[in-house]
């Protein structure tokens, strides 16, 4: 009884070895990719890690503490809903882990649905409506700036603006994907960066899929923006890749600062890459381009994505 008593308490391991375990776990399996892991261990350490709840074991651990924890980490550093989803999915995936190997009861469907937290308890996001997008005369300065000075980094910024794809899926381009004959860009690449778990060093590298699986799409464009490739063609249509210098392909973080720099030499408010995103979205919708090419043109899956986050007036 002695024996088994201690043996017990060796097979009690805490959130954190359970994080670690089950994580790693799955990118072996390559149920998620080396930039997924990456992204979850940057939210367990930030909540779990530095806190004593994640040297607990886990058969110590009851639904009370948990759930309080979760709550008080919602208020208390004033988390929004998306950061909330991850940190679901990342308990979420330790409590099946957990439960599968029998060291615990808990179950993470019940657990979540029992949580009382409602749309109110996350930090609204208060960039609303025009600072969510650019306006037309903000783009056509940014235009003209490239058209003066069409350099492979000013033509990344303008590509962004003018076909709404990701700044990762923008600098995975090869000329392979374009077609100027029947005006379309292929994207099914993507540039992805996460840390190497031996190194600790960050990777950035190309991968051959797209972020989501109707990523994979045909972007079709109009003559203005043939027009830059053809550009960009005289200054890198040697290199592999749209966007690279001597044989070096510009990077998702160039394009961003390139963008920065832009809006600050034109006198306009910096916004994200992602936001060129979402005004192409909104720039479609206006122009009544029917609702199932949009989504094709952004690789999404329904228009309730479309409608809820990409579309501003």
């Amino acid at each position: 009884a002695i024996v088994e008593y201690y043996q017990s308490l060796e097979k009690n391991p805490t959130l954190n070895d359970l994080f670690y375990q089950c994580y790693g776990e799955r990118v072996e399996r390559k149920t998620i990719s080396e930039a997924t892991y990456t992204r979850y261990e940057n939210i367990y350490k930030k909540y779990y890690g530095q806190s004593e709840l994640g040297k607990r074991k886990i058969m110590t651990l009851s639904e009370y503490e948990l759930s309080e924890f979760i709550i008080s980490s919602v208020y208390n550093k004033k988390m929004k809903a998306k950061e909330y989803g991850l940190l679901r999915t990342v308990t979420t995936g330790i409590l099946k882990c957990a439960k599968r190997q029998g060291y615990t009861n808990i179950s993470p469907t019940l657990f979540f649905s029992d949580l009382d937290l409602g749309k109110k308890s996350f930090e609204r996001n208060s960039n609303k409506g025009k600072k969510e997008i650019y306006t037309v005369e903000e783009i056509q300065l940014i235009k003209n700036y490239v058209e003066n000075s069409l350099t492979v980094h000013n033509i990344s910024a303008i590509l962004l603006a003018k076909t709404g794809m990701r700044d990762g899926e923008c600098v995975a381009l090869k000329w392979e994907d374009i077609d100027f004959g029947n005006s379309t860009i292929h994207v099914h690449r993507t540039e992805t960066t996460y840390k190497d778990r031996n190194t600790q060093k960050y990777i950035c590298e190309v991968t051959d899929t797209t972020k989501t699986e109707n990523g994979d799409r045909f972007i079709v464009v109009d003559n203005e923006t043939l027009n830059f490739l053809k550009a960009l063609y005289q200054i890198s249509g040697k290199e592999e890749y749209l966007f690279a210098i001597a044989g070096n392909r510009i990077r998702g973080n160039a394009v961003r600062r390139k963008l920065q720099r832009i809006c600050t030499a034109v006198g306009i408010k910096y916004r994200s890459p992602h936001k060129l995103r979402r005004t192409y979205a909104t720039e479609l919708e206006k122009n009544g381009v029917p609702r199932s090419i949009i989504i094709s043109q952004m690789g999404h899956s329904d228009f309730e994505t479309r409608e809820k986050y990409y579309i501003f007036d």
